[in-house]
């Protein structure tokens, strides 16, 4: 028996579908599945895409989620390192852990499940992101393959006792040794820090992972290292161990320069790997004109034969203020803003996020949807887009003409035959489409907010029939009065507006601006009694969700060819929780 088989299923960019059979964690057979043969689970693809799940080269856990502590105060890759390393002295391990599992269950939820996480080390902070995210490593073991960066955020030279705590890391069972080349005082420092990280990464029989060249431009010589780092790393046996992120002053090299560097970083065997949202944001922050987009030219790195990934890198920090930690739109941001577009760059594109993603943190052997690969936990089953030509659907009613009818029965048989105030059931059903359209939980919201809305319109009324001459009889008295009045009530809807039952200030709107209409109009059964206007005012808006609702039922439309529905499949081994 296997433990699951993949029913009509696209794999990857095949021409045709077939069946996929894992068994024992691994994918034993790709085609029409043996005549027969039962599995724990089927799953029917009906012609969906498989591909490998996301891989996330390059990301900052420990420094995730502070944007709502404290911004960067210029915007500047400076700024971003001076605010995250005043923050980091208050680093707690509950607070990395909390703000770290966040980002986690977020780029799983997103179709990510191989994660290379660069925790800074280095004096302020010493082993604690280390420590914290080895015991995340056990804990996400199910569902996630974690490799650890022991990264010098602060630098190495200008942090003493840095290098003595990268060892502790990877004696601690850090699975990386990191480097931020650009952070040191001079280009002689900047040197001197490459060659000890890349000879611990020879000592201890791990890859290296470095930041560099992180400047919009090599007019300062710290930030042009690809050719040193390149030979480094050749020197040193270390080719297709050494991967580069950022690499943004690329983009500001003349042409010439720039083809020397992308030729030694292919020699090599140095991967690199683009980091769209934060290159994007802190780049070009002191052009006035000509703004400058600080990402790596990645046609270049294609052309020159330089392997090449993308990551997310930071989400929502002085770095990047934002990211979903979805690589999808990682993806599409680097597409976007590389000039890379067509069925060719786009298919490219996508495997920096999958297959040359896996090839830069040294899994590619193992990864994938072809036989014998450990792949099952990592696959997902996006739907195809419907085809151009030939509706799929087709209206039963216009909504339109189905809308109109509902209206002109509301208006006839509610404010006419009964004297009730329909335009309270229009506001609430307008409202259930401004909310978003007829669903129960948008229903729920509205049942509870426009009651809400309507009692402070009737609190109005009241104090005005019983006490609208407080300030005096005359005219600008009672004005007064009612400017007073409506200031504190319309102040209490407002903060009412914000408790977790009633958080929808529109629907209360709804409400109040329903129950005003109808009781200075007149309507209601027993018109000119505010109660009575109260109990017609919330019937009504009660119905406006059900009459959108109803809408949309009568002119649902009717399937004129079957399609498969969008969907996500993520796949889990046997043993481990469905996700």
């Amino acid at each position: 028996m296997a433990d699951l088989i993949l029913l009509d299923a696209r794999v990857e960019d095949a021409a045709h579908p077939c069946d996929i059979v894992v068994t024992d964690g691994r994918i034993t057979e790709l085609g029409d599945a043996p005549t027969g043969l039962t599995a724990v689970q089927e799953i029917d693809c009906a012609g969906r895409v498989v591909i490998p799940a996301f891989v996330e080269p390059h990301f900052h856990l420990d420094k995730a989620l502070l944007d709502g502590v404290r911004p960067n105060p210029d915007g500047t890759l400076a700024g971003a390192i001076s605010v995250t390393g005043a923050l980091k002295a208050d680093f707690t391990r509950d607070d990395v852990r909390e703000r770290a599992c966040r980002v986690i269950e977020s780029a799983l939820l997103n179709g990510t499940t191989v994660i290379r996480a660069h925790p800074d080390v280095d004096p302020i902070a010493g082993l604690l992101g280390v420590e914290v995210l080895l015991e995340l490593r056990a804990e996400y073991a199910h569902a996630l393959d974690f490799q650890i960066v022991a990264f010098p955020q602060e630098g190495v030279l200008r942090s003493p006792g840095t290098e003595k705590l990268l060892r502790a890391a990877l004696a601690a069972g850090a699975d990386v040794v990191g480097g931020c080349t650009y952070n040191e005082a001079t280009l002689d420092d900047c040197r001197a820090q490459v060659e000890p990280v890349l000879d611990l990464a020879v000592e201890h029989g791990v890859p290296a992972d470095l930041h560099a060249d992180f400047g919009d431009d090599a007019s300062d010589a710290r930030y042009a290292l690809a050719e040193f780092i390149a030979a480094q790393t050749a020197r040193r046996g270390l080719g297709g161990r050494v991967a580069l992120g950022h690499m943004t002053s690329l983009a500001g090299r003349p042409p010439a320069e720039r083809t020397r560097a992308m030729a030694a970083l292919a020699g090599a065997g140095v991967a690199v790997v683009p980091l769209p949202a934060t290159d994007l944001h802190l780049s070009g922050r002191r052009d006035t004109s000509a703004v400058r987009r600080g990402v790596v030219p990645v046609r270049e790195l294609w052309d020159a034969g330089v392997l090449t990934a993308c990551s997310s890198n930071n989400i929502r920090n002085a770095f990047t203020p934002y990211g979903t930690a979805d690589q999808l739109d990682t993806a599409l941001l680097l597409a976007q803003t590389g000039h890379l577009a067509g069925a060719g760059d786009l298919g490219r594109v996508l495997r920096m996020v999958t297959h040359e993603a896996a090839r830069v943190v040294g899994i590619a052997d193992d990864y994938g949807t072809a036989p014998h690969r450990t792949a099952p936990a990592r696959l997902c089953a996006p739907s195809p887009p419907p085809p151009i030509q030939g509706a799929l659907m087709r209206e039963r009613l216009p909504h339109e003409i189905v809308a109109s009818v509902l209206a002109g029965l509301t208006a006839f048989i509610g404010g006419n035959a009964l004297h009730l105030p329909p335009w309270a059931i229009f506001i609430s059903w307008a409202g259930t489409f401004l909310l978003g359209g007829p669903s129960l939980a948008n229903a729920k919201r509205l049942w509870l907010a426009m009651p809400a809305g309507s009692t402070f319109a009737l609190i109005i009324v009241l104090i005005e029939e019983h006490a609208a001459t407080a300030l005096g009889e005359s005219q600008f008295a009672r004005n007064c009065m009612q400017a007073l009045v409506i200031l504190v009530i319309n102040s209490a809807l407002m903060y009412a507006g914000r408790l977790k039952a009633l958080s929808l200030i529109p629907g209360m709107f709804f409400g109040f601006a329903s129950y005003f209409a109808t009781f200075f109009g007149g309507f209601g059964y027993d018109a000119g009694n505010p109660w009575s206007a109260w109990v017609c005012v919330v019937a009504m808006n009660a119905l406006g969700p059900v009459f959108a609702c109803l809408s949309m039922k009568l002119t649902f439309p009717v399937k004129e060819a079957t399609a498969p529905a969008a969907a996500a499949v993520r796949i889990n081994h046997p043993s481990s929780p469905t996700g």
